[in-house]
């Protein structure tokens, strides 16, 4: 396994560093638009343009990377972080500027998950592929949660902040840039209508769509919500390491219970499990103790498996012939749930205060139990044995599993 791993170093640790900075950026950015004194739904509002740019950025740069490869690629978009991470700086009083700033970011964030995970994707096999994403996905996790850490000690002012993002994305080109080995190739994935999909597979694409307005409301209004009540900057940070850590955490038990348990089942006693810490969570969230961040961490480690799991549900129950553009389809519902979870939780969060944000989760994992709860009753349950193997499936997935398949056809 070690040998597997020093293959990919180089893009394990791009990511590394590209998440380290996005992580930052992501907490800071919601911080400073608040304290310009701007509502919650403009911060919202700022995180969904992000999102809208993931999607572009996902599903729009393969036809270029094929031209120019992964190396080239990953080099240009970084550079352009560089500049947007300054840019946001200096514009950060101006909600429109940095609204497309955010969107320009996005679109460079979606670019480094097509590439860096479809590298690690392209040197696994077909027997360490669960492997060698889940340390993927664990790299990506410890990166943004260590990012955390940098509200605590970099000074507050407006552009230091950005200084510093923009410096952690310039050092991510190095790894790629300083090995001899060429980037995989790729090839343009097949697309599947979203009506076929949901007669395929209801659960895995009304799943990944709430799912997805789950996570980014965690991502960018949680900091709100903790600054609301009047978190110091290191527990703010703390809250939010704690948070990204416990969904690390729980990549691994949960996807192996999905191996050996039928996944639907896995399904509905994590969500179940995130909603009664959502709950326990409205009388603990105003001060930070060990309780809390005990909290905090089992929430996370219960509610990040629920994505990779939704998708794996997926694989079991879609044709192989179908399988990249279905998996294609449920990334982008994902990205879209991701795109409006920050404008609905930043609503709650005005009407009804901090506290909102934590209502507006316990009402969509509610949704969402009611979902896995139907679809297990009228949907034909899948023997454990005919299941395949629990996968870490990132963006890049969609494309890289499509060359994969064709050139064992060939």
């Amino acid at each position: 396994m070690w040998g597997d791993i020093r293959r990919v170093s180089a893009p394990l640790l791009c990511l590394f560093l590209s998440m380290m900075a996005n992580g930052f950026f992501t907490t800071i950015i919601s911080l400073r638009i608040k304290a310009q004194g701007y509502s919650p739904l403009v911060v919202g509002l700022i995180s969904a343009s992000y999102f809208a740019g993931l999607i572009f950025g996902a599903f729009r740069i393969e036809k270029f990377i094929a031209k120019v490869g992964y190396i080239r690629v990953y080099s240009t978009f970084a550079a352009l972080s560089v500049v947007l991470s300054l840019a946001q700086g200096y514009y950060i009083n101006e909600p429109f500027l940095a609204l497309l700033i955010r969107f320009g970011i996005g679109i460079c964030i979606g670019v480094f998950f097509v590439i860096l995970e479809g590298w690690v994707l392209a040197k696994s096999t077909a027997k360490n592929r669960g492997t060698m994403m889940s340390i993927c996905m664990i790299t990506l996790n410890l990166g943004y949660s260590l990012g955390q850490f940098f509200l605590s000690f970099v000074p507050n002012n407006e552009l230091t902040s950005f200084v510093i993002i923009a410096l952690i994305f310039s050092l991510s080109i190095i790894p790629l840039c300083a090995i001899r080995q060429p980037g995989p190739d790729l090839e343009e994935p097949s697309l599947l209508s979203f009506k076929a999909l949901y007669r395929l597979t209801p659960t895995g694409m009304l799943g990944c769509f709430m799912v997805g307005m789950i996570f980014s409301s965690v991502y960018s209004i949680f900091p709100i919500m903790f600054q609301a009540v009047n978190y110091a900057p290191w527990d703010l940070a703390l809250g939010m390491f704690v948070i990204v850590f416990g969904g690390m955490f729980g990549q691994f038990p949960f996807g192996k219970l999905s191996d050996v348990m039928e996944r639907q089942k896995v399904l509905v006693y994590a969500t179940l499990l995130t909603m009664i810490l959502t709950f326990v969570a409205f009388f603990q969230y105003r001060v930070l103790t060990s309780t809390l961040l005990a909290i905090w961490f089992l929430m996370g480690a219960a509610l990040y498996p629920l994505y990779p799991i939704a998708l794996t549900h997926a694989c079991d129950v879609v044709p192989k012939k179908d399988y990249t553009a279905a998996m294609q389809g449920l990334v982008l519902m994902f990205s879209i749930g991701s795109t409006l979870g920050p404008i609905f939780s930043a609503s709650s969060m005005m009407v009804v205060g901090p506290v909102g944000v934590l209502w507006y989760q316990f009402i969509i994992l509610g949704l969402l139990l009611g979902l896995f709860i139907w679809r297990r009753n009228v949907s034909k349950t899948i023997p454990t044995e005919k299941q395949k193997d629990f996968r870490q499936v990132g963006t890049a997935s969609v494309f890289i599993d499509q060359r994969k398949q064709k050139t064992r056809k060939d």
